[in-house]
């Protein structure tokens, strides 16, 4: 249960400020924008209550062959969603700790090169020119490539708790299930690179955040994108 509660109230702990003013004026001015925001947003509580539950049981639940490595770990993969396997495993990376909290808000980004030189309060360094974003518009730190090769324990936190082989060679396969069940829908992840010399974070629509659980992540004017699905690394093969 505890678990339960720290995944659903770190929603809210890495939702930008901006999104939450509750004074009489603000509320006079809601536009249906923002209503519609509102409806994102309990769906995102819904989807994470959800998905808590189901990462309840997995942190418990350790399949023969493996044991419980902690703390959880972040995979960011690329692949079709209905792939079982590939060969791509290089082009994955790997997050030793939850990128989102030591983010940086979108609207905070020209602080972030202006005040602070590119160094954010946490102390990863911005990369003007290969940055990543998360759901609720935070810049975050970029995951280490690649993930080392390894028998892993991945999940979703939905329906799909399964081992991850990945071999020198940058094959993968699951044990079971496709990607898409082992993706945890509401963690969006993406990586931007500038294409034009204005292409900046601060193109970016902060309207368009947060993103619903499993849209792609928005568009930035000048940046070529590339989506990433995030899944848990809860688990390693037993020695």
């Amino acid at each position: 249960l505890l678990i339960l509660v720290t995944l659903v109230s770190s929603f809210f702990t890495h939702e930008s400020p901006h999104h939450f003013d509750f004074s009489l004026e603000a509320t006079k001015k809601q536009t249906s924008e923002e209503r519609k925001s509102g409806v994102t947003r309990r769906a995102l509580i819904g989807s994470t209550t959800l998905a808590g539950s189901q990462l309840l049981f997995s942190n418990f639940y350790a399949p023969s062959g493996f044991e419980r490595t902690y703390p959880t770990r972040f995979i960011a993969a690329i692949g079709p969603p209905t792939s079982k396997a590939g060969s791509n495993a290089k082009e994955w990376g790997i997050w030793s700790e939850d990128p989102g909290p030591p983010g940086v808000p979108l609207k905070d980004y020209d602080k972030l090169v202006n005040d602070y030189n590119g160094r954010a309060p946490a102390g990863w360094i911005f990369n003007q020119n290969d940055w990543w974003l998360e759901e609720h518009g935070l810049l975050m730190p970029e995951p280490s490539f690649p993930i080392s090769a390894g028998r892993y324990l991945v999940t979703g936190g939905r329906v799909e708790t399964t081992g991850l082989t990945i071999d020198e060679s940058g094959n993968w396969s699951l044990d079971s299930g496709t990607l898409y069940d082992v993706t945890h829908l509401p963690c969006r992840s993406a990586r931007y690179q500038p294409t034009t010399k204005t292409a900046s974070p601060a193109n970016a629509n902060l309207r368009e955040f947060p993103v619903f659980p499993g849209a792609p992540m928005p568009a930035i004017p000048g940046c070529s994108k590339q989506d990433y699905a995030v899944l848990f690394l809860i688990g390693k093969a037993s020695s």
